[in-house]
């Protein structure tokens, strides 16, 4: 078949012709539930020899029980004077599911449904009606009147975009409006409501989203609209003072917590320095002083307690050394530099005065019988000795461990995960080498 190009007219009169075919389908509806309500009135039925509409209708007309009584409702709630063959004005754009959704919602609620709304909004709105909502906006949407209706709607946006972070960074990323035009309020609609369709619930509020306006939905009342010029003012009112782009999410609500937990009396925590640092003349860091049990000062550097039972503390109230203390700390910073095995070591025995001073054993004092046992090196793993290794040290160890399995003909071993686990597992030397190799050589 030839292909003809579509005028611009032409293709404007084919979406009116099925604009109106899809109308009349809809109309169709209401004509057939207005004659099946006919028969069921005046029992037209019963010349059949049926007992119900319903048995008429699935025999005479293949219809199931459940769509005749659509039908019959659809004439009922969407018809003119709700008895008629003709579809309300207000109902033409809507879609036959659309109707069926919406017969179980209040007369009044049914303003909140356009048709970019979705099946399964209307369910939520249905269900939102049928069910006690949580009030977890807050208590003031229990006050009447229509000056508390404005704090109210600041509230309901709070809550929206505390849960969609980041519609609410997104839209204060956009560059500063100079006022709310209608290429602002377009942009940022489209932030906030990219499918044209969009539903939110939140405590005892409703709120449907649509590209021209938004319906909000308090329960127990009737819907209001909302423009959006109305709703992004408000946002404005609420978020702008902390605007920030990305940023604008963690500045209002963080900063919102923090002044909730300092109203309820929650302290701050910080975390206490494990160990405090003293300065030259023994003065603890920021001016601190640390008290032991029996309320001596640890002095920085040395002994943190001594004997309770001791009266002659060494430690002063300026933290001074005398000059005994001196000696002796430098004999124990020497003997920490000496190196001794650790076969050799052996936990010291404190000596003590009577003032708590130390001293030293004299030169007599009886020595061991036997030399000290030599020291073993025992090894180490070869993950120890790995990490002693520079970036080229373990490249060249993993090498040639990759040549000897090569050269032994073990190419399988070297995709295999255990063989290098045991590999680095084994027992080595300072060198490297198995504990095997050394014994061999």
């Amino acid at each position: 078949m030839e292909y003809v190009q579509m005028t611009l007219n032409e293709w404007v009169e084919i979406k009116q012709k099925l604009r109106q075919e899809l109308i009349g389908v809809k109309r169709s509806f209401v004509r057939i539930g207005y004659i099946l309500r006919q028969i069921d009135d005046q029992k037209g039925y019963v010349q059949d020899g049926y007992k119900s509409i319903a048995e008429f209708a699935q025999k005479e007309l293949g219809l199931h029980p459940s769509t005749t009584t659509r039908f019959m409702e659809i004439n009922r709630e969407y018809s003119i004077d709700g008895y008629s063959e003709q579809l309300r004005e207000e109902y033409e754009d809507l879609s036959r599911s659309q109707l069926e959704e919406m017969l179980k919602l209040p007369e009044e609620d049914r303003a909140m449904i356009e048709p970019a709304a979705s099946r399964e909004s209307i369910r939520d709105l249905k269900r939102f009606n049928a069910a006690q909502p949580e009030q977890s906006v807050t208590d003031c949407h229990q006050v009447d009147g229509e000056g508390q209706q404005a704090d109210k709607l600041a509230d309901l946006i709070e809550s929206f975009f505390h849960d969609n972070p980041k519609e609410l960074n997104t839209l204060f990323s956009l560059p500063e409006p100079s006022g709310l035009t209608e290429e602002y309020i377009r942009e940022a609609a489209e932030i906030i409501n990219p499918g044209g369709n969009r539903s939110y619930r939140k405590g005892i509020f409703f709120v449907m989203m649509y590209e021209n306006k938004i319906m909000v939905k308090q329960f127990g009342r009737t819907p209001r609209e909302l423009s959006w010029a109305e709703f992004l003012q408000r946002t404005w009112d609420i978020f702008g003072e902390v605007a920030a782009g990305a940023k604008t999410w963690d500045n209002y609500f963080a900063a919102e917590a923090a002044e909730t937990d300092a109203e309820e009396g929650i302290p701050e925590t910080t975390e206490e320095p494990e160990t405090t640092e003293c300065g030259a003349e023994g003065e603890v860091e920021h001016g601190k002083k640390e008290e032991n049990e029996t309320g001596n000062g640890v002095e920085c550097g040395g002994t943190e307690a001594h004997d309770a039972g001791t009266e002659g503390d060494a430690h002063t109230e300026e933290h001074g050394n005398t000059p005994d203390q001196g000696k002796n700390t430098a004999q124990q910073e020497a003997s920490e530099k000496t190196e001794i095995a650790p076969a050799q070591k052996s936990a010291p025995e404190p000596v003590t005065t009577e003032g708590g001073a130390d001293f030293e054993k004299p030169e007599n004092a009886k020595k061991p019988d036997m030399n000290p046992p030599e020291v073993i090196d025992a090894g180490k793993s070869r993950r120890e000795y790995l990490d002693s290794l520079t970036d080229e040290g373990i490249a060249e160890e993993i090498v040639k461990k990759i040549k000897e399995m090569r050269e032994a003909r073990r190419l399988d071993e070297i995709l295999k995960q255990r063989s290098w686990t045991a590999w680095l597992k084994e027992s080595v030397d300072y060198l490297g080498r198995t504990i095997e190799e050394e014994e061999e050589q």
